[in-house]
């Protein structure tokens, strides 16, 4: 049974990479929508996959210098990006005096397993 589950992060004054979601063990993500909003400041916005299995970051989205003054935001839909248990979404804002909100819509659904008998 899958259910929807949607990650929200808001960074303030602060450009450290800063961990979102973690996909708990034995589900899958997938992941539907992103949206980014700048609300004060300009700034670059960041969302990364970590993939926790090959040690790996990837970008997912990159939305170049938002401005809050003209309610600037990145809107990605009608996405699938598939993440695994135990992988990390990760946001990072460019400027330590903006305010960004980072916001990602996913079905979590069970792991399927597969069972060997002799």
């Amino acid at each position: 049974m899958a259910r929807s589950v949607t990650a929200v992060k808001t960074r303030t004054n602060d450009s450290a990479k800063a961990d979102t979601y973690t996909v708990p063990a034995k589900n899958t993500a997938e992941i539907h929508m992103i949206y980014i909003l700048a609300t004060a400041g300009n700034a670059n916005a960041d969302l990364y996959w970590y993939d926790s299995h090959a040690g790996v970051e990837y970008p997912l989205a990159h939305a170049k210098s938002l401005q809050a003054t003209n309610g600037e935001y990145l809107l990605l839909k009608d996405l699938q990006i598939d993440l695994q248990e135990n992988d990390k979404l990760r946001v990072q804002n460019s400027d330590a005096s903006s305010t960004i909100t980072y916001i990602v819509t996913m079905e979590l659904k069970p792991s399927l397993a597969t069972q060997f008998h002799s």
